[in-house]
């Protein structure tokens, strides 16, 4: 494998999943981790912050709007 691949984004079907699968289990983790009786500190407004970012992904994987990412490069110059 060429060096540095492996750091480059999985478009794959497997790739897609995997990372839907880590982003689940992270959020099951917070919902253990946090409760709603805690008082608020910079690591619980961290925390629900991570939440929103990680509910939104797995919305967008849910609803297939991930091959988005996958597309043209945009470019300053017209194409006609």
């Amino acid at each position: 494998m060429p060096q540095g691949q492996d750091r480059l984004p999985d478009f794959s079907p497997a790739g897609v999943d995997a990372e839907a699968d880590l982003q689940r289990a992270t959020l099951a983790a917070l919902a253990v981790a946090g409760g709603t009786q805690q008082p608020v500190t910079s690591e619980r407004r961290c925390a629900r912050l991570l939440q929103e970012r990680l509910e939104a992904a797995v919305a967008v994987t849910d609803a297939g709007d991930h091959r988005r990412q996958v597309g043209a490069t945009p470019s300053p110059l017209p194409f006609w």
